[in-house]
Parts: structure tokens; sequence; C-alpha cells
């Protein structure tokens, strides 16, 4: 049995459990949002609480309990919902690190988290306490519900614990309101961080034995689906990793003019930290903490005011930042005993790599991937400093670069980025971003064209097999496609939207980048309405798609690339590279495209990803990695541990995920590793490698690891291939090796598959066609080595005996 003296309580660290759940190579969530849409009932009265006298914005309320076990249950699935944030302490170690997710996954709806308490409890009295800390103001990435509330209930094992009036609840006296001087800016949801040293009278209460006495009844405000939260959806996503508190990897101190002392802590890498500090201080001092990375373009970010008490001191500021850096102003007449930090972040692992030959590369890669990260948390993040916001146009880059870094606890942010932008859609079908957003909701038209098509929504799908997502999606992608209007000529009608955004920078060819953009949609539509079964939509789109390629080609073309007939300007790289990718370039002119690819540098970061991509998918492997080089070059070689927004660090954020595409196209397309069917069923490995003598890559997939090394010289190709189990893939030997030598001979193992044109299968390797580009086999799962011959009197030979085979690119969906 248990007693409760008050009372609620949660877990500790660790993944969420029984959220995601991986079925085989099919990535499967237990509760979905629509199978969770339903109210969740409270168990024997669980109620909505809060402290009295906690009203308004910017509020952090204390609650405790304490609960007696005659012995530690077997399993104690606790639950629990706030508005905004919430910490646990069980028995006084610290369980949850920021819990809560930012409102959703409808504005009327709440996440609640649902984790395992066992671990944390012991026999006899146990202690619980939740630091709650409700924003109360909306944000690009929140929407206040208008009320600080916290629901509690846990099942241990035939008893429930449930919050109520008889747990004990007070407004934390050591919380207050930032001072004067800048605030974050509106874009976050998240306040500035004051505390008052002098006025904590309730320090200690998160450890056993705190006599809370003196604190008042929790106040109840009612059970789900209580307004204003309404109903309970569970969370899709993992609890936070966290670490402990630990030292800066090096602290320098800068002396100031008025007297205090700059000390700066250099962290390991751009991230998610809170600060900590301990102290010997008189009463009344300030110490200010914020990053190298408070201000994007003069616009602040979130910083924290600390207020001495006398004597020896310690103090954690719970609500994150990040940075290169942390910055603590010190006043004179303080003496600084530890300084640290507390990294935590959404929780997957790196399981992905890449190296190569070229440093360069490899950096740039290892740079995309920590950009990424610190870009995840609550939702795909376009920075993680001046707004923390899921602009669709940032995840159509940072969700396949997740996918191929990271183990694929990552999908599971991904399947709540695509049900966040339907979720959140308009009552007239159009959608738009950022979501999940309470003070922003302007239509984006190209960008969620690119949301809903080859490289949103299907790169989705084709990496997860989530099937079941397209099923509750593909109404509303349609019915968007719905939205936009064709002209006689098959082109759509220009979609103004709320702000006809394309990319910064100038010399944009807006209409051929909007029907580029409404190509790859339509081409991602196709694809899942076959998945939806909806043949009659499928010939629908593909009748659209057709038209529109027929339209494209005629008003577009100029003779030497593609341009409206408007643009005045030299030929745009992004809608040519567009236009590529979307399949609307007959391969006769890709040698024109591709000069203009190679002398128009105009795309962002943001659009150079496809540049890039288009050259690789064309062939022109050794033009791609230089311009790769070129352009990246100089974020490369920056100090910094991320990439950039523009191509000026002195202009937008010093992190920011949309910059990472050449994480995806050096393990995609060099190392040429791809899903060839949803879920990696079917894989191809179709290498770009251009000049690099050697490079490797590994992928975490929903099936198990895919792996594919190259080793090269004028004489032979040597390729590794790590395939896991249940899976077919088709590889693509390049059929010329390094230096230009063709290749006449291709073994597999000690056995000849290849030699001049003839062939023989062997057990789990079969002969697919020849090509003057590549010679393809279709391999079963398992670990292969295959190399690829030029004979000596061969390296100079421009003669081929393919046998006459049709030629294979390996192209995909128009990807």
């Amino acid at each position: 049995m248990i007693g409760s003296h008050q009372g609620p309580q949660v877990l500790r660290s660790g993944r969420l459990i029984a959220i995601v759940v991986w079925h085989g190579a099919v990535l499967g969530l237990v509760l979905g949002i629509v199978a969770a849409a339903a109210p969740a009932g409270a168990k024997d009265g669980a109620e909505w609480i809060w402290a009295d006298q906690a009203e308004g914005a910017n509020t952090w309320v204390a609650v405790r309990t304490e609960l007696d076990l005659d012995a530690v249950p077997a399993t104690a699935t606790a639950r629990i919902a706030v508005d905004s944030k919430y910490w646990l302490w069980v028995n006084g170690e610290l369980a949850v690190f920021e819990g809560g997710l930012k409102r959703g996954p409808r504005p009327e709806t709440t996440w609640i988290d649902e984790l395992d308490l066992a671990p944390h409890l012991r026999t006899g009295r146990n202690s619980i306490a939740i630091l709650a800390w409700y924003w109360g103001r909306d944000g690009f990435s929140h929407v206040d519900s208008g009320a600080g509330g916290l629901f509690f209930e846990a099942q241990l094992d035939d008893e429930t614990l449930a919050s109520g009036a008889d747990w004990k609840a007070v407004r934390h006296p050591g919380h207050l309101p930032a001072g004067p001087g800048p605030q974050p800016n509106w874009r976050l949801s998240e306040h500035n961080i004051r505390f008052d040293a002098r006025l904590d009278t309730v320090d200690g209460w998160t450890k056993p034995g705190f006599d809370d006495s003196s604190w008042s009844p929790a106040i109840a405000m009612g059970r789900p689906p209580a307004a204003p939260w309404g109903a309970l959806v569970t969370r899709e996503i993992p609890l936070w990793r966290f670490t402990d508190v630990r030292d800066f990897t090096a602290t320098t101190r800068t002396d100031r003019d008025d007297g205090s002392t700059l000390i700066t802590g250099s962290l390991p890498f751009n991230a998610q930290v809170t600060a900590f500090l301990e102290v010997v201080a008189p009463s009344g001092l300030t110490i200010e903490i914020r990053t190298d990375n408070y201000l994007v373009d003069s616009t602040p970010s979130v910083r924290t005011e600390y207020i001495t008490k006398d004597g020896r001191q310690a103090f954690e500021s719970l609500g994150w930042f990040n940075g290169d850096e942390v910055r603590f102003v010190i006043p004179d007449g303080v003496e600084v005993l530890r300084l640290g930090y507390r990294e935590s972040r959404y929780d997957t692992e790196i399981l992905g790599s890449f190296s190569s030959s070229d440093p360069v590369l490899d950096k740039l890669w290892r740079k995309a991937v920590r950009t990424t990260m610190v870009n995840m948390r609550d939702s795909f993040m376009d920075c993680p400093d001046r707004e923390r916001a899921q602009w669709w146009g940032d995840v159509v880059n940072e969700m396949p670069q997740a996918f191929y870094a990271f183990d694929p606890a990552a999908h599971a942010l991904a399947r709540k980025a695509v049900h966040d932008l339907v979720e959140w859609r308009k009552d007239d079908a159009v959608l738009h971003s950022p979501v999940p957003s309470g003070n922003y909701d302007r239509e984006l038209p190209a960008q969620m064209l690119a949301a809903i098509g080859v490289f949103g929504f299907w790169e989705y799908v084709l990496h997860t097999s989530d099937v079941e997502t397209v099923d509750v999606v593909f109404e509303h992608v349609a019915s968007y496609l719905d939205l936009w209007q064709e002209a006689a000529n098959g082109l759509v009608i220009q979609r103004p939207g709320d702000w006809q955004w394309f990319d910064w920078g100038t010399n944009i060819d807006g209409a051929v980048v909007e029907n580029a953009w409404y190509a790859l949609a339509l081409k991602g539509a196709i694809e899942m309405s076959r998945v939806a079964g909806a043949a009659g939509t499928t010939a629908a789109l593909e009748a659209r798609l057709s038209s529109l390629a027929a339209g494209f080609e005629l008003e577009y073309w100029s003779g030497t690339s593609y341009r409206s007939p408007g643009h005045t300007g030299p030929p745009d790289d992004r809608a040519n590279a567009l236009a590529v990718l979307a399949g609307l370039v007959p391969e006769d002119r890709w040698l024109a495209v591709r000069d203009v690819l190679v002398d128009e540098r105009h795309a962002s970061p943001y659009l150079e990803r496809f540049v890039l991509q288009a050259l690789l998918r064309m062939g022109f492997s050794d033009e791609a990695l230089q311009r790769m080089k070129d352009r990246f070059g100089p974020m490369v070689l920056d100090e910094g541990t991320t990439l950039w927004e523009t191509w000026d660090r002195d202009s937008g954020s010093d992190n920011h995920g949309w910059s990472g595409g050449a994480l995806v196209l050096l393990s995609a397309l060099v190392v040429g590793i791809e899903p060839a069917s949803p879920g990696w069923s079917r894989i191809r490995i179709t290498p770009r490698l251009g000049d690099l003598e050697r490079a490797r890559a590994a992928v975490a997939t929903v099936r198990g690891t895919v792996a594919a090394g190259h080793r090269r010289s004028e004489l032979e190709h040597r390729i590794e291939l790590q395939l896991p189990p249940e899976t077919t893939t088709v590889v693509g030997v390049p059929a010329r090796n390094l230096g230009g030598g063709r290749v006449t001979s291709v073994c597999v193992g000690d056995s000849v598959v290849w030699d001049r044109g003839a062939h023989r299968d062997l057990t789990g390797v079969t002969f697919v066609e020849a090509t003057s580009e590549r010679i393809s086999f279709e391999i079963a799962a398992g670990t292969w080595s295959l190399v690829a011959r030029t004979p000596a009197d061969h390296l100079f030979s421009d003669g081929f005996d393919g046998g006459g085979f049709a030629a294979w690119h390996g192209t995909l969906y128009g990807r």
C-alpha cells in the first residue's frame, strides 16, 4: 500500500517509456496523435493544480508531496502535464530535466509525459518535488493556454497517486520577473530568468525531509479535459537527455572598467546548456549570465540575472540557452568557487558517420551534425537563439540531416513535425509555418510546397515506412494542392500567400522556383497517393504534373538556361537546380545547366543544398564538391562549431540548421547510400566520388546500420558494404576508376561477376545492367567486398565494353 502526505511524483532521466517503438524495419508509435486525441481520463480524481496567488506570466511554482511505500512497485507509470515546463526530483535526485512540451499537438490540447518512476523509489518514505514554470505568453513555437497548471497521476501496482488539493504548492519566492534591460524578442515564449537568493525562503525544498508544513494546499482546478488545457495527448518524443553539472573546457577572465570581471567559460561545442555557479558573496550583488549567441542581428535571446545572498551559495539557471561560450559578469566582492554548465538535448545518439580523403569535407559533415543537434528539442528549430521556430523550409533540410546522422529515435521528432504542419492548418486548408505558433500564422507558399513534396513528407516516409502517417496527412496534402490554380499552359498561377519568400539573397527567379517546387510537391503527393490507395487521385496528380512539365519547357527554356520571361538578371542557380531535381530538365540539357550551376552563385545556404544536389544527380561530382568547398569553406575554417544562417557570419544566426545540407549529400550521394523504397527495404548505393580517393559513410536506419566504404586508385576501386537483414540493395559500381581509366572487371570476394560485358551471378549477387557510367548488381543483406579493376593499358582508353545496355542514372522520385 501507499500512504500519501500531499502529493505528486515523477521519474528520472532517460528515454520516454512506451512512446517510440521500433517494429523491426517499421517506425511505429504506440500512441499516435489520432489515437491519443481523445481526452485522457484522470484516474481516481487526478486534477490540474497550481499555487495560490501564482497567477500571471513568468510564474514559478514549487510542488511537494511525500508517500510511504511498503515495497517498491515493479512499475510506477506516471503521467505529467504542464503549461509550460517542469523539473522533477525524486528523493532529492533530479529525475526529469525540463519536462513538458510547448503546447500542442493542436491549439486546444496539451501534451502529457509518460514515464516509469520505479527506478527512483525506495521502501519507506519517498519525497517528490516538482518545479513548474508558466510562461504565459505566445511565441513562434508555443501557444499559451492562458493559465499555469500541473497535472499528475501515477499507477503504483494496483494503487493510484493523483494530484489534488491535498498536495502542497507555493509560488517560488526567489524567481522574479527580470529587471530592466533587454527582454527576449517577441518570437520567443521563454522569459529571461531573475533569481533573488535573498528571497529564497524555500531553499532545500527538493530534498527529503524538508519541512513544508507552512505551505498552503494546492488549488485544484478540474480534471481533464478541463479548460483551458483541454484534452491530454501523450508525448511522442523522448524526454531530454541531460548531464550532471560539468566544468568548462577552459575559462578566461577579463577585467571591466566598472570593476567587475567577465569570466568566459568555453564549451566543447555549441550546445543547449544551463549555467551553474557557486560563489561566496555579500548580499545584493547581481551576476549576469548569457552566451556568445545572446544577440542575433541585435535581437536579444534569453539571459539570467542572479542576485546574491550573504555567504556561500550555489545556483543553476534552469532555462536553457545555447552557444560555444557561457559568459558570467561577476561583480567586485564576489569570490567564485565554481562555474559550470549542464547540457540537455534531444535524446538521440550520433550513429551516422562520414569520412573521406578530404579533411574539409569531413569537418563540414561534423559541423553539420552539431548544427542539426543544437536545432532539435521540442521541434526542429531554424535556430536555437533568435526564435526557436519550426519553419518548414528549415525542416526540409534538418529532417534528412537527422536521418543520416542520428539513431532512429530522431524519427519521432520528424513525425511530430509532419503532424504539426497538418494539425495546425487553417480552416480553409491553408498550411502555414512556423508551427505550432501562437503569434504567427502566415502562409509561405514555396515552403509549404517543399514541405509536402519529395524532400519533405515523402522523405520522411522513405526513411521510416510510417504509412500510418500517410493515411492521416494525405487528404490535407491533396486539399492544399487544390488551393493552387493552374494556367492554360499547365504552369501554376503565382500564389502570393502571406509572404512570398523563396530564399535570402538576390537574383531569384521566383516563377521558375515556384513551378519547380510545385512539381516536386506533385511528385511527393503522387507517391503518397499510391501508399494511400487513392488511384483516382494518383491519375489526376500525374495529369497535372505532365501538363506542368510541358508548359515549363515551352515557357522557361531560353536556349542556354531556364528562366522566366520577366527575369532580368543572370540565370538563377536555385531555379535551374530545382528544375533538375523536379525532373523537368531533359538529359541533353544537363551540360548547359551544369554551366549555370558552376558559374552562378546566388543561393543562400538554405537552397545551396539543392544546387549541389542537382550537380551530383547529373553526375558532375567534381564540380559539386568544388562548389561545396568554395561556398562552405569559410564556415568550415571558422573557429565556431556550427554553421551560419547566411554566408556572412555577422548576418543572421551562428547556428542555423538549414545550412547542413552537405551532411545529407556526402552520405547519400557522394558515398551513395539512399533508401529506394519506404523503410529501407530496398536500398540504392550509387557513389558519386569525384576525385576522392576514399570515402565511407554509415547510416542508422530502421532496418539496421547501412555502411559503404570506397577506396580508389587508378587501377582499382574497392567497395566494402554492410547491408542489414531483410533488405535488397542495388549497387552501381562506377565504370571508371580514379583518373578516368575504364573498369574491365568486377569481383565480389574472390569471384569475378563481370568481365568486359560478360557476367555471372553468385548466391546473393545478381547482375542488373551495365552502362557507360555504372555496372550494377542487386545484392542481398550481409557483409560484402567488391573490387572494380582497370588494367594499366586501359587507363587512358575512351572505349567501353558495356554491351550497349540502356543508360541508368539512378534517379528516384525526382530526388
